[in-house]
């Protein structure tokens, strides 16, 4: 419980932080002639990550997989997130389709996971999949901004029981006002700014 109020607001900022690398990907992907060069390129360099760190491929399955499990080394899973991200991004800004829904989920497993762990480490007491099934409900539900719709997702995703529930939607709660306080700051600073131009 106490974990979730102080990571949720964390998890929030993660989630804030790959939805903005995902849209400015996004808007700046290759739109003409350009993508056959820039889309090998990427695909080469998520191949040959790929050698040492296998989970990055795919939609995120096997990431999430190994932070619900917990069965590598804190740092390992932790590298598979940034890896994770940068192999996410690249390959939306080389042009591919696809969406974040999947990669969100397994991000936010990851970060429970790495961040759950250290936790125990002062803490112990919890398992490390509950981390990363908090942590990866929280992460979707910013990402998503969606928060009952992550959590249900999450609780089909995983086949977990409603044993989690409280810590999940207070980890939700925190995700979500960081997600929305920074969004109405920034259309502030919008509005702001277009005032003082007018």
């Amino acid at each position: 419980m106490v974990w979730s109020v102080v990571v949720g607001p964390v998890v929030g900022f993660g989630a804030l932080g790959f939805m903005l690398l995902a849209k400015w990907a996004g808007d700046h992907r290759p739109k003409s002639w350009a993508i056959l060069i820039v889309m090998p390129a990427v695909f080469t360099a998520v191949g040959v990550l790929s050698i040492w760190f296998p989970q990055i491929l795919g939609n995120g399955r096997a990431l999430g997989q190994l932070g619900l499990t917990g069965t590598a080394p804190l740092l390992f899973i932790a590298a598979v997130v940034v890896v994770k991200t940068a192999s996410t991004v690249g390959t939306i800004g080389a042009g591919a389709a696809g969406g974040t829904l999947t990669p969100s989920l397994a991000l936010g497993a990851g970060m429970g996971a790495v961040l759950g762990g250290l936790w125990l480490l002062f803490w112990p007491g919890s398992s490390i999949s509950a981390f990363a099934f908090v942590a990866a409900a929280a992460f979707l539900a910013s990402s998503m901004k969606a928060p009952l719709t992550a959590l249900v997702l999450v609780l089909e995703f995983t086949g977990q029981g409603t044993t989690l529930l409280v810590p999940t939607l207070l980890a939700i709660g925190g995700s979500v006002a960081i997600t929305y306080m920074v969004g109405r700051r920034k259309i502030a600073g919008i509005v702001k700014g277009g005032r003082g131009t007018a």
